[in-house]
């Protein structure tokens, strides 16, 4: 089943959380994909990519936002399950309200790349176009 961790690609804050994901992520669970895609104009809802959020997919359904994050930490599991469990305790609109803050300023904060950056080496198959 298809773990994919959609993001905005020119976004230097998303592309340093699957920076993170990538370090983290020893299982090699998550396949990743820029919102601006092929693939994501192939596997999401109009609405999916009109959110100005990290996405994630697992072959059936698609969370967003907060609950995107929390399925991700999951995923990960260890510490990372303990994590979730304590961002899930936050009622979501609490969750999601601080989650928009941040989106609706991140490039203003960290900065927006022209065009989307290149996979880390050793990483290239682990990203979709």
């Amino acid at each position: 089943m298809p773990r994919i961790i959609f993001f905005d690609g020119p976004c230097r804050l998303c592309n340093g959380f699957v920076q993170t994901i990538l370090k983290i992520d020893h299982a090699k669970t998550f396949q990743f994909s820029s919102l601006q895609s092929a693939t994501a104009r192939r596997l999401l809802s109009e609405q999916d990519l009109s959110l100005a959020s990290v996405i994630y997919y697992d072959g059936k359904a698609t969370a967003s936002k907060s609950k995107a994050v929390i399925q991700i930490l999951q995923q990960l599991g260890g510490f990372y399950t303990f994590l979730a469990a304590l961002i899930r305790a936050i009622p979501q609109s609490v969750r999601d309200s601080i989650y928009d803050l941040v989106a609706r300023n991140r490039y203003r904060i960290f900065g927006k790349d022209e065009i989307c950056q290149l996979p880390p080496p050793g990483t290239a198959e682990r990203f979709l176009n």
